[in-house]
């Protein structure tokens, strides 16, 4: 008369990428099902990975009828499935010409992340834990990319071009420079002149 104990051993109640379902039952049983999120039952007889589980929150449990007709039933577990990759905004720098060498690399991430990286340049990848400065850029076109990577591996990157073009001091300078040379080269050219 006394219904078989079924326990589910995975899912617990926590969030996942990849759920798989575990059980142990106390003894031999004629019929086991799952029922995920009270809908219809689905017979199983062991262990399995449950696919194309929508994002959100879930619930489910198990059912086990012996050879008597006595039924039990599970505890019921609530547990989420996150398959979305981390959101990366990138704020500065944007796709346009900055006068600095020094650009501020500022960005927002819509989840908490186990791992947070940029690259410069395609260059090897840097862990950061914030926004940084990129410092002494030369001057032309870079590229810099942020890479987040969530609890449950779920990995996201974002890109943004931008390029480096100081006002041009020296120029600007050397161009006073001619331009003086040549006003008090045509002064003294017309002061000295000849009647």
């Amino acid at each position: 008369t006394m219904p078989p104990k079924v326990v589910i051993t995975s899912p617990e109640n926590k969030t996942y990428r990849e759920v798989s379902l575990g059980f142990v039952v106390n003894r031999g049983v004629a019929w086991m099902a799952y029922s995920l999120d009270n809908k219809a039952n689905v017979t199983v007889s062991s262990g399995l990975t449950l696919s194309n589980l929508s994002q959100g929150a879930h619930s489910i449990k198990i059912y086990a009828n012996d050879s008597a007709g006595n039924m039990g039933i599970s505890n019921v577990v609530h547990f989420s499935v996150d398959t979305l990759a981390p959101s990366i905004v990138i704020m500065v720098p944007r796709n346009q010409s900055y006068d600095t060498t020094d650009v501020q690399l500022t960005f927002t991430i819509n989840e908490p992340v186990m791992s947070l990286e940029y690259s410069l340049d395609g260059e090897e990848a840097q862990a950061i834990i914030g926004n940084v400065t990129l410092v002494a850029l030369s001057n032309g076109g870079h590229y810099v990319t942020v890479y987040a990577t969530d609890d449950l591996g779920n990995s996201a990157q974002e890109t943004v071009y931008f390029n480096i073009a100081p006002f041009p001091v020296l120029l600007l300078v050397a161009t006073i420079v001619i331009v003086i040379i040549l006003v008090a080269a045509g002064y003294i050219l017309f002061k000295f002149r000849k009647p």
